[in-house]
C-alpha cells in the first residue's frame, strides 16, 4: 500500500506544480490512494458538460440552439433575453441555492416551451451544432478525457442540466472516434414525434427536469433506469467528479449505491476573487481561469497506470 500512497502524493504534487489549487493535499492524496487501491474496475468519472468539458467561454448546449440561424430570429431573441435575465442570478455567489432554484426552473420551463413553439426537429439540432463550430469550444485536452477513459473501459457519465439531444450531436460531430456504451450522456431529453419534421419533431420534454441545482447521484440513478450495464456503472465505488459550478458539487450525493470515495475537481472559470474561497471549500482540487483539462488527464493516466 505504501507504494500506492507515495504515487498518490506524487500525483498531487504534480497537480500543484501545474497550477491547480489543492486545498488539503494530504486528504486528496488519501482519496487518490483509496481510488488506486480499488483499481479501475471500481472507478467512474462523472462530468458536467457546459463550461466543464467545454471551455468557460463556450456557448452552452442550450445556447447552441439559441444562437443558431437554423431557428427563427424571434426564438433567438427570446433566448438571449432569458439568458440576460437569469444567468447573472445563476452565477451570483450572494444568492442562496434555495432562492435560485425556483428561478432556474422558471428559466428552463420558459425556454423549453419556446423550443416546442418553435417546432424544433432533429435536423435543426444537427444543423445548429454544425453551425456552432466556432462558438462551442471544448476545453483544451477535453477530448483526451474521453479517449483515456474509453481506452480503459472506465465509464464516463456526462451529467448535464443542458440538452442531451444537443450534447449527443456535439459528441458525434466533434469526438474523432466512435463512443462506446461506457460513455453515457444523462441530461434533459426531448420527446420526438418520429412521423413529423426532419428526423422527428420535438413535442415535449421527459420528466423530471434536470437543472443546475438538483444534480445528485439520486437524479442520475433515476435517469439511468434499470439497465444492468447502467446499474453496474453506478455501483462503482470510486468517483472522480468534474464540474464548474456549485450545483455540480452534489453530483455524487445520495442514490441507491452511494460511492465510497468522491474526488471533486472544480473549474473556477472566472471571478476568482468572488468565487475561489467557495470553490476551495467545495472541491478537492480547483483549476483556475478556464484552465486546461491537462492536469486531469495526467491524473487519470496516473491512477490508471499506477
Amino acid at each position: 500500500a505504501s507504494a500506492i500512497a507515495s504515487k498518490a502524493s506524487l500525483l498531487v504534487d504534480g497537480m500543484v506544480e501545474a497550477g491547480v489549487v489543492v486545498h488539503a493535499p494530504e486528504q486528496v492524496a488519501a482519496k487518490l490512494s483509496m481510488i488506486m487501491e480499488r483499481g479501475t474496475k471500481q472507478l467512474r468519472v462523472t462530468a458536467d458538460f457546459d463550461r466543464t468539458l467545454t471551455s468557460g467561454v463556450s456557448v452552452s448546449a442550450h445556447g447552441v440552439l439559441e444562437t443558431s440561424n437554423a431557428l427563427s430570429q424571434s426564438f433567438r431573441e427570446a433566448g438571449a433575453k432569458l439568458f440576460d435575465k437569469y444567468y447573472p442570478i445563476e452565477c451570483d455567489p450572494t444568492i442562496s441555492i434555495a432562492d435560485k432554484t425556483p428561478l432556474m426552473k422558471e428559466w428552463y420551463a420558459t425556454n423549453h416551451l419556446n423550443m416546442l413553439e418553435e417546432g424544433l426537429d432533429r435536423g435543426q439540432i444537427k444543423a445548429a451544432v454544425e453551425a456552432a463550430s466556432d462558438t462551442l469550444i471544448f476545453r483544451h485536452q477535453a477530448e483526451r478525457v474521453f479517449e483515456v477513459l474509453q481506452g480503459h473501459g472506465i465509464p464516463l457519465l456526462v451529467f448535464s442540466a443542458g440538452l442531451g439531444d444537443v450534447i449527443d450531436q456535439v459528441l458525434a460531430q466533434r469526438i474523432p472516434f466512435e463512443l462506446a456504451s461506457s460513455t453515457l450522456v444523462v441530461s434533459n431529453r426531448m420527446i420526438f414525434d418520429e412521423s413529423k419534421g426532419d428526423g422527428g419533431l420535438a413535442v415535449g420534454f421527459k420528466d423530471p427536469l434536470i437543472h443546475m441545482f438538483n444534480k445528485s447521484e439520486e437524479a442520475l440513478a433515476g435517469e439511468m433506469g434499470d439497465d444492468e450495464e447502467h446499474r453496474n456503472m453506478l455501483k462503482r465505488e470510486s468517483v472522480i467528479l468534474l464540474g464548474d459550478s456549485m450545483g455540480d458539487v452534489t453530483m455524487g450525493d445520495g442514490g441507491p449505491f452511494p460511492p465510497s470515495t468522491i474526488l471533486r475537481i472544480g473549474f473556477c472559470n472566472k471571478d476568482l476573487d468572488a468565487n475561489l474561497d467557495n470553490y476551495k471549500r467545495a472541491f478537492d482540487c480547483v483549476i483556475l481561469n478556464d484552465g486546461s483539462m491537462a492536469p486531469v488527464v495526467t491524473l487519470l493516466e496516473g491512477v490508471i497506470g499506477q
